[in-house]
């Protein structure tokens, strides 16, 4: 099947995912927005002041900083992430690693992490917390639960924000530099910041939200896993910005797959014995 991809009146290019949804081309120079609308207007109020309580806290932003980091290892707490973080030792010093999601709070002493990348708005963000004092740097969406943010500033963690792309129906409070296509996903959310850091290779590292074992309402993947049908949306809105990411002229992009969920069109999955060896 082709790919759809509009050319906009707003001056950007959006790719129509298989989920129907609309994953902008953030390699592009134009003012970006999001024509998705995935937030709901019971809900604005709520992200309006969870952005105003992070703002008070006079945390830097992320678009304000220089970093360089040509190597980016996204890591989230996918299907045996248990078993396989110990896979981490082996990747070089100079890869930046990107937590996602409950990673942090499965993560292991021995282990590096370079930033955590947050952006749930919701209560449910404080199980994200480590059992342990370990609190690499933490980059946060303007619009993440604010007690989270105060919690992990306690914990003398080092604190930046990021600014999510607007929607056409929702433009939050916040002006930055540069704004990062999330939408309300820490991995797309990884990937974006990934780019501005000037990423060559990236590896998506236990990014699923696969299981073992039939559960109600659970769809069986060809792997024979299983995943609810809700994370097929993710997946696209990923896999929608790894094309943008590998598409782009001017920075070629080489991007490998070691999670069990679905697998990318566009994207080689990566076994054991190669994780340590793709960024070499």
């Amino acid at each position: 099947m082709d790919k759809i991809i509009k050319k906009h009146k707003n001056k950007n290019h959006y790719l129509l995912t298989e989920q129907r949804l609309w994953v902008r081309d953030f390699t592009r120079s134009s003012y970006p927005i999001d024509i998705n609308n995935l937030t709901h207007p019971n809900e604005y109020r709520f992200l309006a002041g969870n952005e105003n309580a992070v703002s008070v806290m006079n945390i830097a932003g992320i678009d304000m900083e220089h970093i360089n980091a040509p190597n980016v290892l996204i890591v989230s707490d996918g299907y045996k992430f248990e078993e396989k973080k110990h896979l981490l030792k082996n990747v070089p010093r100079d890869v930046v690693i990107l937590g996602t999601n409950r990673s942090l709070a499965k993560w292991s002493s021995e282990l590096r992490m370079d930033y955590f990348v947050v952006n749930n708005p919701h209560e449910e963000c404080m199980s994200y917390f480590p059992k342990g004092n370990y609190t690499p740097k933490c980059i946060a969406s303007c619009r993440t639960f604010p007690e989270f943010v105060r919690r992990y500033r306690q914990r003398r963690g080092i604190l930046y924000k990021y600014t999510p792309v607007r929607e056409s129906k929702f433009g939050g409070t916040v002006d930055a530099f540069y704004y990062i296509d999330d939408y309300r996903n820490p991995i797309c959310a990884a990937i974006g910041l990934a780019y501005r850091f000037g990423v060559k290779k990236l590896m998506l590292f236990c990014c699923d939200n696969s299981f073992k074992g039939e559960r109600p309402g659970a769809i069986q993947l060809p792997n024979g896993l299983y995943q609810y049908p809700q994370h097929n949306i993710s997946h696209s809105l990923i896999e929608g910005n790894l094309f943008w990411l590998q598409s782009q002229n001017y920075t070629p992009t080489k991007v490998a797959n070691f999670s069990s969920g679905l697998e990318y069109k566009t994207v080689p999955y990566i076994n054991d014995m190669e994780v340590g060896n793709f960024f070499r």
